[in-house]
């Protein structure tokens, strides 16, 4: 009968739980130079973990074969995000870089943001999520 009166309590109480809302933002990419390989979107919540890979609160990966450009991201609590997006050509889950580190593959920052000499910091893409969002990105080749 105790088991009985504990589950009931939790019950109780878990229907009156305060759950942190959640936001989606939906990714339109344009200029993607083609439907090859994979667009891998990494969602950073911390500046000091951008845009290092294996730093990142949320990463998908999609496939291109379809020429869909339209990619969502779901269960984002409200709060500061970067977005970093790649099209992983070959797919072989890396950012190719020439001799000197400049990509050869596509990529794109929140905000649109276009770096000049080097990698962006977090200030540089940092968008405010507090509701469902849709953003237009452009990818630089």
């Amino acid at each position: 009968m105790t088991i009985l009166k504990y589950f009931f309590v939790f019950s109780i109480l878990s229907i009156f739980h305060d759950v942190a809302p959640t936001n989606s933002v939906t990714i339109t990419i344009e200029n993607l130079k083609s439907t090859k390989g994979t667009v891998q979107i990494a969602v950073f919540n911390r500046s000091e973990s951008f845009p290092k890979a294996g730093g990142e609160y949320k990463l998908s990966q999609f496939k291109l074969s379809t020429g869909k450009s339209n990619f969502t991201i779901n269960d984002l609590p409200d709060g500061e995000y970067a977005i970093a997006i790649h099209h992983d050509e070959n797919s072989d889950g890396k950012m190719n870089t020439n001799m000197v580190g400049i990509p050869k593959e596509g990529y794109a920052f929140s905000r649109d943001f276009k770096p000049k000499f080097s990698a962006p910091v977090f200030s540089d893409c940092a968008i405010q999520i507090t509701s469902d969002q849709k953003l237009n990105l452009k990818m630089i080749y």
